[in-house]
């Protein structure tokens, strides 16, 4: 990952270049993690699935869902249908 950047409201952003990032950020549990998820920073390729209740992110063929950091997981589209 490199070098910290600002997020809006003065948080610590990472660069965050694939789910698997994105994942073991947000099990952090920094602040800033779910921001950028919810800022829908965490799209890394491939449509926005249909229904993105608890989905963080996706790329082409995953999905990174959960309702917590304890319960966050990367699962494959084809397990959403």
């Amino acid at each position: 990952m490199g070098p910290p950047q600002q997020a809006r409201g003065g948080l610590e952003m990472k660069k965050i270049t694939n789910l698997t990032q994105a994942l073991e950020w947000m099990k952090s549990g920094e602040e800033a993690a779910w921001k950028a998820a919810e800022n829908g920073e965490f799209a890394f390729g491939g449509e926005e699935p249909a229904d993105t209740t608890e989905v963080w992110g996706w790329d082409e063929a995953h999905l990174l869902v959960g309702t917590h950091a304890g319960a966050l997981e990367i699962i494959s589209r084809d397990e959403m249908e």
